[in-house]
């Protein structure tokens, strides 16, 4: 089973040629803002229609699947996510289970035992718009566990948490994969990317004005300067703290210097 887009467009948007994610592989998107990762992550999901070519899931276009059929193969956690006030955190987890047809009840017990399991039961019974940016982040990442999808898509994922709570969400995507799923990341910071599992398998896409500019694995000796290439700064070498770091010392004159 895999996902593939081949001769996929949307103008003004983002161009590919060519791009597969097979059966338990790790893909991390980066790029500079407007560089069309988010549309790439709308078209692998199947929530946009491409203007040329197609997207497939094991040789079916994901256009020609009902909503119930894609939520089967692949869960998307969007950047930004519109979310009623009036859903209580299990709600919100238990909403996520509705390709299962179960009942109301079955469907907020495993709510609550995925929000026990990420140290999140506290949030029980509180409704979204009372918990924090970061919270609900939080509570959106264990809804897509609890789909249950074979892939995994997220734009993001660690933007409104705290340190620690990256590092954890990081490690859950990471135990996730390694478990057998797929996971797609939309990230800038590919050094949390370190804590996904072997760096040898992680492949790291590179995105810039539309187009796919580099493909690399993220343990490559020579990532840092694609990166550098790619965002229009220095990074931090490998080998060195910080590495996959922007390196604030040479920001400066990265232009004069690169």
């Amino acid at each position: 089973m895999s996902l593939f887009a081949r001769n996929v467009e949307q103008p003004k948007r983002i161009t590919v040629p060519e791009l597969r994610v097979g059966s338990g592989e790790c893909l991390v998107i980066c790029g500079p803002n407007g560089s069309g990762k988010s549309s790439l992550l709308r078209l692998l999901a199947g929530v946009d229609r491409p203007s040329r070519g197609e997207v497939t899931w094991d040789t079916r276009s994901l256009v020609s699947m009902t909503p119930m059929e894609r939520a089967a193969h692949i869960a998307w956690l969007p950047q930004r996510s519109t979310l009623s006030g009036t859903l209580t955190v299990e709600s919100l987890v238990a909403c996520a289970r509705y390709r299962f047809f179960e009942s109301e009840q079955v469907a907020q017990q495993h709510a609550l035992t995925l929000l026990g399991e990420h140290d999140l039961l506290h949030l029980a019974g509180r409704l979204t718009s009372e918990i924090s940016g970061g919270e609900l982040q939080r509570v959106l990442i264990v809804s897509l566990v609890a789909q249950q999808a074979a892939v995994l898509m997220l734009d993001e994922p660690a933007n409104h948490l705290d340190p620690k709570h990256q590092i954890s969400t990081y490690q859950t995507l990471g135990r996730l994969w390694r478990a057998g799923q797929s996971v797609i990341i939309v990230s800038h910071d590919v050094r949390l990317a370190q804590l996904l599992g072997d760096s040898h398998r992680v492949r790291v896409l590179g995105i810039k004005h539309g187009q796919l500019v580099f493909e690399q694995k993220l343990a490559a000796p020579d990532l840092y300067e694609s990166l550098g290439v790619l965002y229009e700064s220095r990074f931090v070498p490998p080998g060195q703290p910080g590495s996959l770091a922007v390196d604030l010392s040479a920001a400066a004159d990265f232009k004069d210097n690169l």
